[in-house]
């Protein structure tokens, strides 16, 4: 009796052990998820929701942040950022800034995607937001927006960041928005690249992934426990003929298990699903009737609707439905929403498009009246 309860007694204490201290190596499952990029609709996931450390990865979200900025004007590829002391304390993969440097931002952005560079990844974001820290608020701030609630970022590049934490579902919802960024596919997929006067080589560490058809990259890696152990991540994404699948495996023990599962991924979503851009039905109204406006009706019209992911073959099993009301009150403006088309998949809501004014109409206002009304008496 005495062994038996010593004996349960251990397996509690390691249980409760496994929850406080979940590090990489106990982790007993993978985690595999397939997305279709341009929806961000998820169409496989296994263990998708199970948490692990971000590691290295923390660095595509860095990445993005970058190129959003770029994208809205804020940073140019051509920006020149000086290196702080607490770039230059970057350990691990780092492109060997030294304090005073000065780097542009399209060269930290290849010493990031391609090199894996811990330093690279703190001056960017050093750069970007004064201080690393307060760029790790805008990290966890994007994360928020892009529905990555299991997620949290401890530093810009993953580098001894204890306590982060990600799922390969908030990974795939990161790689949909960087998929976006097309400018980036080059750097992605790019397996050598010289930088700072061709003193620094850089080589991807993710070489199956920019060798597959349509490739637009992303990023491998692993975590490592204190005792060195190392768990494996991948997270592909192509494009081909429109179409844009990423995929994201957490998890593994093997390095090219992860890679050839991520893989096998993108294939499923190639050969299985397709995008669709459904049409709107015929028999949509053109026009709506105003109350109280100085046009007795305008003329209204359909947005396009987002592609519709479905498996292939059944795109004729999408439908819609109008929703506009008989009339509308002035005044209106053109371009406000009017309606919507609601479209269904397997007699299932998938998304819906809105029914917007063409033309503005304006509201008949007492003095408009009165004015009408002398108008007509004159013409009499």
């Amino acid at each position: 009796m005495g062994r038996f309860f010593w004996a349960l007694t251990g397996i509690a204490a390691a249980v409760f052990l496994y929850s406080e201290l979940p590090q990489p190596a106990v982790f007993a499952e993978s985690s595999r998820v397939l997305a279709e990029a341009q929806s961000g609709t998820v169409l496989f996931s296994d263990n998708g929701t199970e948490k692990y450390p971000c590691g290295s990865m923390s660095k595509l979200m860095t990445v993005l942040i970058a190129a959003e900025k770029m994208q809205s004007g804020e940073l140019s590829e051509e920006d020149i950022f000086t290196v702080s002391e607490h770039a230059n304390s970057m350990q691990g993969a780092q492109i060997w800034l030294m304090p005073g440097d000065k780097i542009s931002v399209e060269e930290l952005l290849k010493g990031i995607i391609i090199g894996n560079a811990n330093d690279a990844a703190c001056a960017l974001a050093e750069g970007i937001s004064g201080t690393e820290e307060d760029f790790v608020l805008l990290m966890n701030s994007r994360a928020a927006q892009l529905g990555m609630t299991d997620t949290l970022y401890i530093n810009a590049s993953g580098y001894k960041s204890d306590g982060d934490r990600t799922t390969a579902e908030d990974t795939a919802r990161l790689l949909c928005e960087l998929s976006k960024h097309k400018q980036l596919a080059e750097i992605f997929t790019t397996r050598m690249e010289y930088i700072r006067d061709d003193t620094v080589q850089l080589v991807t560490s993710d070489p199956d992934g920019i060798r597959y058809s349509g490739s637009v990259g992303f990023k491998s890696g692993f975590w490592e426990d204190e005792d060195g152990g190392r768990t494996y991540y991948s997270a592909e994404g192509a494009c081909r003929d429109g179409d844009i699948f990423v995929s994201a495996v957490l998890g593994e023990d093997d390095e090219d298990i992860s890679s050839e599962k991520a893989l096998a991924l993108l294939d499923t979503g190639f050969a299985a699903y397709e995008t669709v851009l459904p049409e709107a039905p015929s028999d949509m109204p053109r026009t709506v009737k105003v109350r109280n406006g100085r046009l007795g009706e305008i003329r209204i019209e359909a947005q396009t609707p987002p592609k519709a992911v479905v498996s292939v073959g059944t795109s004729d099993e999408i439908t819609c439905r109008t929703a506009v009301p008989d009339y509308v009150y002035a005044p209106v403006k053109r371009g406000d929403k009017i309606g919507e088309i609601l479209y269904y998949y397997e007699d299932e809501h998938i998304f819906s498009a809105d029914v917007t004014a063409v033309r503005s109409c304006e509201e008949k206002t007492f003095k408009y009246n009165v004015v009408k009304m002398l108008k007509n008496i004159v013409k009499f």
